[in-house]
């Protein structure tokens, strides 16, 4: 039988699952494309062009898009740690995944290990955070991140058990 307490528990992971569920949807903020971002981005032939890009593709190229806003959301942004490239509906994924996790162990439907949904909600809190880091440094940022925080830190609010 499920207790008013359990039942709070539940309405507020549901919470947190459609908080992360609009971070994909949300924008996470806006990048200024730079002339040095287009020379790094551009491959010919599926080889980087690196400085080989000049002469009138080069200029034309720096010229139509530096200075552009691009916006970054949870669909198509990329959480760059060197050559990886992480994209952010993966940790809004794991963020999901570890809540309806917390939410069948809080119905007691499953016993998952508390330090894996511990380890897939972290995943939101450094992509997040780090995501915020990145577009605040290149542009400017939205709301995204936060949510995916946000709904990150209620999964970690609620993996302590209830006292009946």
């Amino acid at each position: 039988m499920i207790n008013p307490q359990q039942g709070n528990r539940i309405i507020l992971l549901l919470f947190a699952i459609a908080l992360a569920v609009a971070a994909f949807f949300v924008q996470w903020g806006v990048v200024t494309i730079t002339a040095e971002d287009l020379r790094e981005s551009v491959t010919i032939n599926g080889q980087k062009a690196g400085d080989d890009v000049s002469g009138l593709f080069g200029s034309m190229m720096t010229s139509m898009f530096s200075g552009m806003k691009v916006p970054v959301s949870g669909s198509n942004g990329n959480l760059v740690l060197g050559p990886l490239k992480i994209p952010y509906w993966l940790a809004i994924l794991s963020v999901i995944i570890g809540l309806l996790l917390t939410v069948t162990n809080s119905l007691q439907v499953s016993a998952i290990p508390r330090k894996l949904i511990l380890g897939l909600l972290a995943v939101g809190v450094v992509c997040g955070l780090w995501a915020l880091v990145v577009l605040l440094t290149n542009g400017s940022i939205g709301l995204g991140s936060l949510l995916l925080v946000a709904a990150s830190i209620i999964g970690f609010t609620q993996q302590r058990p209830l006292h009946s």
